[in-house]
């Protein structure tokens, strides 16, 4: 068996050597030149190397904030979105401890360090039903005149109530298409930790225009409970935001 030693200056080795078994000659040809951070070396089948990206799904960042902690900025990312991905998949758990606010919703900044872009036009929907009933099923429509994108409600006034669930956001770099931010969820609603008879199920959505879209894209996403609109009246950054805690993680997709 045929080893290939690296020997370091310390005197140390990195050993290469041949697999176990080999049924016949295999030829493996390096790429020409180094790839890009993160990348990884695939096959074509033929022994031919090349950096390619991974695909699938790359965490990026996480906040676990406790209800000691809540502000209504508790859960802001600075400079989370790139040109690296196209979509992002986020997995939240938010509550406000004082059972004010009774929209979730979800805002976008541009200058990391902490501003949510105002002056940006967005609009959405959900659909909801009630877990364990039937006829439950209602629907509400959103509108904003700055950026708040308003995604599920209608939250219960209990204390330490909020929501659980995902949502996927797409393009907030502008990278792939002009038709600017688009963020859907899907969730539970949580009526407060006392009474879980009252749960609803609910999907939303919201896209921004792309026509107010800032240059560049966006690179922070704040995510919070408001008192919003569910009659489709604007709703703008002077509306009352509930201080929030919770967890929150973020993840880049490559398709």
């Amino acid at each position: 068996m045929s080893e290939l030693n690296l020997t370091h200056s310390n005197g140390n080795k990195v050993k290469l050597t041949t697999p176990d078994t080999l049924a016949a000659n295999r030829t493996f040809k390096l790429p020409g030149a180094d790839g890009t951070a993160g990348q990884v070396l695939q096959t074509d089948g033929n022994g031919n190397l090349t950096f390619v990206d991974q695909k699938g799904m790359t965490f990026l960042s996480s906040k676990n904030i406790l209800s000691g902690s809540a502000a209504t900025n508790a859960l802001h990312f600075n400079n989370v979105f790139s040109t690296t991905f196209t979509q992002y998949m986020i997995y939240f758990d938010i509550f406000t401890p004082t059972g004010s606010g009774n929209v979730f919703c979800a805002q976008f900044g541009t200058a990391s360090n902490g501003n949510v872009t105002t002056g940006y036009q967005c609009r959405g929907g959900n659909m909801h039903s009630q877990v364990g009933t039937s006829g439950g099923t209602s629907k509400q429509h959103y509108n904003s005149n700055d950026g708040v994108h308003q995604l599920n409600g209608t939250l219960g006034s209990d204390a330490n109530s909020g929501f659980r669930g995902h949502a996927i956001i797409t393009d907030p770099m502008k990278v792939t298409s002009n038709q600017g931010v688009t963020v859907s969820t899907i969730c539970m609603m949580h009526y407060g930790a006392g009474n879980q008879t009252y749960k609803w199920s609910e999907r939303g959505f919201s896209n921004g225009d792309h026509n107010t879209t800032p240059s560049g894209g966006f690179k922070d996403l704040r995510l919070g409970i408001v008192s919003g609109d569910a009659s489709g009246g604007n709703v703008t950054t002077s509306a009352t935001f509930a201080t929030v805690y919770g967890t929150v993680s973020i993840y880049g997709v490559r398709l």
